[in-house]
């Protein structure tokens, strides 16, 4: 039908394309100029260059991956707007994400170079615009022979500043931008750079939603930034900005979390303004031992997650959880005086964890609060401090006998002396258990290779027989504590003394159950004599699940 004139051939869009400017958009065949993405040996170095590049999430790989098998011939010019022009062909302009892909390099020298937005004046290095030819960017850029044209003062420090800031350590942008202009991006480095120049990470995040919804002004579903800031402060605005989402889906700001902060930043600065009078400045006993090794843990934990560019997960751990474990330890003491020293520690963790989020607020608490001469964002990520790790067992051990003795009370009414059973040693079968979990542990990943432990146990001779009644819950307290509390639970002999660390928090139990009507509390690591405790309940305890009976006593 073409070759007789019946008809034309002709392409069009798969739907409506509306431009930015709201006009709907009209295909026209043209001249146009390619780029060539997809080329094979180019398209094999990108491959190669993800390979060693953190994405953050394993989606965003994937996406780019899937990029990487359809993009090719990409239309890079265009008759008018803003852009460069072709050198070749200057009746074109650079389309925008062709034009755009390697500025990232330019931004490290840019304000040596200009002085004005439009370039015509010299910046800070004093070089006129003149004298910047190819040479130059050969130099700076790919490492090519030094200009003579321009002070060798100037070259090294442009060249300095240039390679402070490049390989791209993290580029940060939209997901939506994967699939064309970060894809660019990498071909376009690969093609201009040498590999130790090439990107080392990428970003890539969703859109800001609000209160669960999409922002709209139609619906009123509206925040700008300088309206946050009057509402909530700068401080509030940001930690819910931190608390939106670490993943590639949207992110999330909500009132729910800017309004409470504002009362945890004033919770702070009542802490840092109010020491108590009669505050001690040793360390010692479970409850200091225990706030000092979660405040170092603080430390650590923060320190990877903002590596990761988790920050919701990094607010978490430095803003909620570390005022939070300073509320229990306050709570823990039960009249005894705080330590100043964990005071002062916690005030400085907190500060220093959460000046990458919250800067305005931590540098009032640190200059005007606390009188220090310098800023605190020069200060260094704080170091943690030695610590013993069991120390976060024994926290779950006490927590879990005493809602132990609850669930006795609650179905036991009116009862007022209160006994907690331990067992020191593990049963034969506990101990197979330890020794099959301990070949299956990997300690530098500090988890349990679950096929072969699943296997493991199959194929266990005394296990495979035994009734799993008799040891399936000890193996799945043990298979989810280890990997959180340590291998020292894998010992054949338990390392923590169970009746002394009850004895020793005495205290804490009976002022926590006096209210519940409990007068008297007893722990016993061998079976009583006594006949008023239950035998049933006394011989189903378990190395470190001990078990509990409350009675009336007169």
């Amino acid at each position: 039908m073409i070759k007789e004139g019946g008809a034309i051939a002709y392409y069009e869009p798969e739907s409506v394309v509306i431009a930015r400017t709201g006009a709907e958009c009209v295909v026209k065949k043209m001249d146009q100029w390619y780029i060539l993405y997809g080329t094979p040996e180019w398209k094999a170095q990108i491959v190669e260059q993800l390979k060693h590049m953190n994405t953050y999430h394993p989606e965003i790989r994937e996406k780019f991956n899937k990029c990487f098998d359809w993009l090719s011939a990409w239309a890079c010019s265009r008759q008018y707007g803003l852009g460069t022009r072709l050198p070749w062909d200057p009746q074109y302009l650079i389309d925008s994400l062709s034009d755009s892909t390697i500025y990232t390099a330019f931004y490290t020298i840019s304000h040596l170079l200009q002085g004005d937005i439009e370039g015509t004046k010299p910046g800070l290095a004093g070089i006129k615009p003149e004298l910047i030819d190819d040479a130059f960017f050969e130099y700076v850029f790919r490492d090519g022979p030094m200009p003579t044209n321009i002070p060798e003062k100037e070259l090294l420090r442009i060249k300095r500043e240039f390679n402070y800031f490049y390989p791209v350590s993290c580029r940060v942008s939209g997901k939506d931008l994967v699939t064309n202009h970060l894809t660019m991006w990498l071909y376009n480095h690969a093609a201009v750079f040498d590999q130790k120049y090439w990107p080392e990470s990428v970003r890539a995040n969703g859109f800001l939603n609000l209160n669960g919804k999409k922002m709209s002004k139609s619906t009123g579903n509206f925040l700008t930034v300088v309206s946050s800031i009057e509402k909530f402060s700068v401080s509030a605005t940001r930690i819910a900005l931190a608390d939106a989402g670490d993943g590639s889906a949207d992110a999330n700001f909500t009132e729910d979390v800017a309004k409470p902060a504002m009362g945890r930043l004033y919770s702070l600065i009542s802490v840092i303004k109010n020491k108590p009078a009669d505050a001690r400045e040793n360390v010692e006993g479970f409850f200091d031992r225990l706030f000092h090794a979660k405040i170092q843990k603080a430390i650590i934990d923060a320190d990877i997650a903002y590596s990761k560019m988790n920050f919701k997960e990094a607010l978490k751990i430095c803003f909620f959880d570390l005022q939070n474990a300073y509320t229990d330890y306050n709570t823990s003491l039960e009249g005894t005086p705080i330590s100043n020293v964990l005071r002062e520690k916690y005030i400085n963790a907190s500060l220093l964890l959460l000046t990458p989020i919250a800067p305005q607020f931590t540098e009032y608490c640190w200059m005007q609060l606390l009188g220090h001469k310098t800023t605190i964002v020069n200060e260094p990520f704080p170091s943690p401090e030695e610590y013993d790790s069991r120390l976060f067992f024994e926290e779950r051990f006490l927590t879990k006998t005493y809602q132990t003795i609850k669930f006795r009370i609650k179905k036991n009414k009116n009862q007022n002396h209160a006994a907690v059973f331990i067992q020191n040693n593990f049963t034969d079968l506990q101990l197979r258990c330890i020794q099959v979990l301990k070949s299956n542990y990997n300690q530098e990943t500090k988890t349990f290779e679950e096929d072969k432990l699943k296997e493991s146990f199959t194929k266990d001779e005394v296990l495979s027989k035994a009734n799993k009644k008799d040891y399936m819950a000890f193996y799945n307290f043990y298979k989810e504590a280890v990997p959180e509390f340590g291998e020292f639970l894998l010992a054949e002999k338990p390392e923590i003394n169970q009746f002394e660390l009850l004895n020793t928090n005495k205290n804490w139990f009976t002022k926590q159950l006096k209210a519940q009507g409990i007068l008297n509390l007893d722990f016993f690591e061998t079976a009583p004599e006594s006949d008023i405790w239950d035998k049933q309940t006394i011989a189903q305890s378990q190395v470190y699940i001990p078990t509990a009976c409350v009675i009336h006593t007169d």
